[in-house]
This record gives C-alpha cells, sequence and structure tokens, in this order.
C-alpha cells in the first residue's frame, strides 16, 4: 500500500492524477497527519530540485572529455606494458627451459653443480681458477 500511495504522490507532483486519484489522495492526506507532513516535506523538494539550475564552470565538456581520453590511453598503455610483460616472461621461461635442456644433455642430471657450470670440477681446480686471476 505504501508503494501505491508513493506513487500517487508521485503522480501528483507532476499534476498527472485522475480525478478519482486525487481525491484518493487528498482523502488519505486529511486522514493521517504524519504522511500530510511527509507530502509537504516531498512537495518542498520536489520544488526546489525542479527549480534547480546547474551552473557549470567554463569549458567543462572539455575537461571531462580529455579526462575520458586520458582514462582511454591510460588502459591502452597498461595493455601494452601487459603484453610486452608477457612476451618478456615467455622469453625468460624458454631462455630457461633452453638452459635446462642443455645442462641435462651435458651432466645426465639436473643438479646444483650443474647449473653453475662447476659439475666437473675438483677442490684442486678451484685453486688453479683462482690462481689465474
Amino acid at each position: 500500500m505504501n508503494r501505491e500511495i508513493d506513487l500517487l504522490i508521485i503522480k501528483s507532483f507532476e499534476n498527472d492524477l485522475l480525478l478519482n486519484e486525487q481525491e484518493l489522495l487528498q482523502k488519505m492526506l486529511a486522514e493521517d497527519h504524519l504522511m500530510a507532513e511527509r507530502y509537504e516535506t516531498l512537495l518542498q523538494i520536489y520544488s526546489t530540485l525542479k527549480n534547480y539550475q546547474p551552473d557549470f564552470k567554463a569549458l567543462f565538456s572539455e575537461r571531462v572529455r580529455s579526462r575520458l581520453s586520458l582514462q582511454r590511453r591510460l588502459k591502452i598503455s597498461q595493455q601494452q606494458l601487459y603484453m610486452l610483460m608477457l612476451r618478456i616472461s615467455m622469453s625468460v621461461a624458454a631462455a630457461v627451459f633452453v638452459l635446462l635442456i642443455y645442462v641435462l644433455w651435458q651432466e645426465n642430471s639436473i643438479t646444483v653443480d650443474g647449473l653453475l657450470g662447476l659439475a666437473g670440477l675438483k677442490s684442486d681446480d678451484f685453486t688453479n681458477l683462482l690462481a689465474n686471476y
């Protein structure tokens, strides 16, 4: 029932009420004091909003369009950065895969020493390598 009353009130603001609806609304407002107060408050709000004239600053629409285009360009640049990062990460993954395959082919196992290139070295070899530098 409240929804129907609200619809009647809204229609009354726009003067779209039929004669029987107008009589019904007047009867309800006369019987219910709280509803009458609510009606007056809503009527004041409606008239204030109806008479409101927005005053936008100069070049408002141009600023809005420039911000929208800036956001569009930012989104496109973010997508391009994502695609670049994806390409780089795929290249790095392929390089790591090739390195692992090479180490596996050379050493017949994947160990830390093999990955670092130290698999066949002995302790004396380290001394010789450091002495030559």
